[in-house]
């Protein structure tokens, strides 16, 4: 069965900019009976509160008045108060404002007003806010008490953080909680599923929980008095397919693709820098960004590599010395086949770059002989050994390189971090990296290789689960559009760029790639041009898609990160049509411009705008041969 809409959205379309409120006189002139007595106001019929309010022509008040008078004509609580967090300017340079209610500094979770303002004075303002609130700001319950609550609610075999933190999640509780996707409580008032009158709201902790197994992602609401479950709201938007059609669904489309230039997420942080440089003059290698921590530090997913030239051993007795200092995340509580985090090791490869080892019997030894960053993250496997945890005074390293006599090598500076627990998402401002000074590699035929900090002869790279080939379905333009495929797992963070060695994808698989980046391009498009839109969000964010997800997963979904695209199971062919790529991509323009909530009648008109701007984009992609179905294109 196919869903068909007739009728045309006028929307528009917020990005930030902060603005709050606060009280301040207002003139006796501008009385709250004189200004709302003249206004047009229309009442929500189950509160019989303001659903919007049209102030007469010679009205003349800012904002701040407004909640001032808006307080007094309805005896608002002091312990209100009323903060914009965002505006959006349109074409008659009218200002439409959203605003965010707080009682006693908490947040009223799914309240907006909006006023809207020319030159500064308001001319109408609609939402909703709650009047007559008469609650605690004390909670009962810890954050770590409400937030075990949510997750034996929740009872997922696996969540987004396991992939770093696994069985060690209690031990580490105060650490890993500032973990990424580690779910963080908020204080907030929440009427749950119940109508939006003051006596249904509660105080309750609200989190954001990301499950992979089963497939989850909700913002749970835990009373913070009793620790009842008060509501559970789905952040993964899917999409719901009933219909039935043809396969392969637009034939030949252009696509932008990039070369070996390929844009990456991470740019290559090993450099020369003069911080705290070995013998305290001159410049040191450093693995860091200067911009994170106290002094400079990493962030998660790094893969980092520091790479000499080629060169040849030659004469008896070869080995290599440096010195080096590190501060990374400490080794406690790694499991599952592992014993260390995030770390660093030398490495040592003979043809050329294509292959690397371990060189693994430095001195002093390395500290945890198998690290989760190389071994799961960067899927090197179980085994691989790593200095870690911290070495703040510089100490020389001596690692025999005898065996490979003859032989033309490379060396590699390797560093890898996991999911979590960096400098860059402030789990400890210390971690500054690695940094290694005075690298020499010397026989009885003399210096073979050195390097006391130049950048000749080394060269930086960052590794992101690299695959050979001179094509990849990234877009630098545009905000960049990155596609990538799943390869049929669960992990994201194994998934790979769909890579050619030519720039025509035809295969089967890499074609699945080229539906959605091909559609999220024009969607791209149509939302800048017709909107004036730059991106899901406004702000140009990158348009990150993931397909071939799972072995058996018939659907697709905005995360409020990023989108995912399963092949369907028994006779399904992809999810990937072009108003399902809209669609998708729709949801997170309203989560960043409406933010509605994704239950009842919100839940509703989020879907609903993401089918019709998906048959907008249909249309603008496909001309004519565009229609008002949703997800006809592909068999079910």
């Amino acid at each position: 069965m196919s869903r068909k809409f007739y009728f045309i959205l006028f929307s528009v379309f917020l990005v930030g900019l902060s603005n709050s409120i606060f009280a301040q006189d207002i003139s006796k002139t501008k009385t709250a009976s004189s200004i709302f007595k003249q206004s047009k106001i229309t009442y929500h019929s189950d509160v019989a509160t303001p659903a919007e309010i049209k102030l007469a022509a010679k009205t003349q008040i800012s904002a701040t008045q407004f909640f001032s008078l808006y307080k007094q004509k309805y005896k608002i609580s002091p312990d209100n108060s009323f903060s914009g967090f965002k505006t959006f300017k349109d074409k008659q340079n009218i200002s439409h404002t959203r605003y965010k209610q707080y009682y006693k500094g908490i947040e009223v979770d799914g309240i907006q007003y909006i006023v809207h303002e020319k030159n500064g004075i308001v001319v109408s303002a609609n939402g909703r806010i709650i009047h007559d609130l008469k609650l605690t700001a004390t909670p009962l319950l810890s954050e770590e008490e409400a937030l075990q609550k949510a997750l034996n609610y929740i009872d997922a075999k696996v969540y987004m953080w396991d992939n770093h933190k696994n069985k060690t999640l209690q031990k580490n509780q105060n650490r890993i909680k500032k973990t990424t996707y580690y779910p963080k409580g908020q204080l907030v008032y929440s009427c749950g599923t119940k109508k939006m009158k003051p006596e249904n709201f509660r105080l309750t902790y609200k989190f954001d929980i990301y499950a992979q197994k089963p497939l989850s992602r909700d913002y749970i609401f835990v009373n913070a008095q009793t620790g009842e479950i008060e509501s559970k709201i789905s952040r993964l938007h899917f999409t719901d397919i009933e219909t039935t059609g043809q396969s392969k669904y637009n034939g030949t489309v252009p696509i932008v693709i990039s070369d070996s230039d390929y844009p990456k997420f991470f740019e290559a942080y090993w450099h020369t820098d003069e911080w705290t440089a070995y013998n305290g003059t001159g410049v040191s290698w450093w693995m860091a960004n200067p911009e994170l921590g106290n002094q400079g530090g990493y962030d998660n997913y790094w893969y980092m590599v520091l790479d000499t030239d080629p060169f040849l051993i030659s004469g008896d007795g070869a080995q290599l010395t440096f010195y080096h200092r590190y501060a990374v995340e400490p080794p406690d509580g790694a499991s599952d086949g592992y014993n260390g985090w995030d770390g660093l090791n030398v490495r040592i490869s003979t043809d050329n770059g294509l292959t690397w080892q371990v060189l693994a019997n430095p001195t002093p030894a390395y500290d945890n002989s198998s690290l989760y960053s190389f071994g799961f993250v960067h899927q090197e496997g179980e085994g691989i050994p790593g200095w870690t945890g911290e070495l703040q005074n510089w100490a020389q390293v001596i690692i025999d390189l005898s065996v490979y006599q003859d032989q033309t090598v490379q060396l590699r500076f390797a560093f890898a971090s996991d999911p979590a627990y960096s400098t860059g998402d402030n789990s400890d401002a210390s971690l500054f990296g690695w940094q290694i000074d005075d690298i020499l590699v010397n026989s009885s035929d003399g210096v073979l290789f050195s390097n006391d900090g130049s950048e000749t002869g080394l060269t930086s790279t960052s590794l992101e689960n690299e695959v050979e080939g001179s094509y990849r379905m990234r877009e630098a333009g545009r905000s960049q559009v990155l596609t990538f495929d799943a390869l049929n797992k669960t992990n994201y963070f194994n998934s790979i760029d769909f890579v050619n060695e030519d720039t025509s994808y035809s295969s089967d698989r890499a074609s699945v790639g080229v539906s959605v980046h091909w559609a999220l391009e024009g969607a791209y498009d149509y939302f800048l041009s017709k909107h004036g839109r730059d991106s899901y969000d406004g702000q140009g964010s990158h348009l990150v898609s993931y397909v071939h997800y799972d072995s058996s997963f018939f659907n697709a979904f905005w995360n409020g990160e990023w989108m995912t695209f399963g092949d369907g199971v028994n006779d399904a062919t992809p999810l990937v049509s072009v108003d399902i790529c809209a669609h998708e991509l729709t949801h997170g323009v309203t989560e960043t411009s409406a933010n509605l909530i994704y239950q009842n009648e919100p839940g509703a008109l989020n879907e609903s705008f993401s089918d019709i701007f998906a048959a907008a984009v249909e249309f603008f992609l496909e001309g004519e041969n565009g229609d008002w179905d949703i997800g006809e294109d592909f068999l079910t």
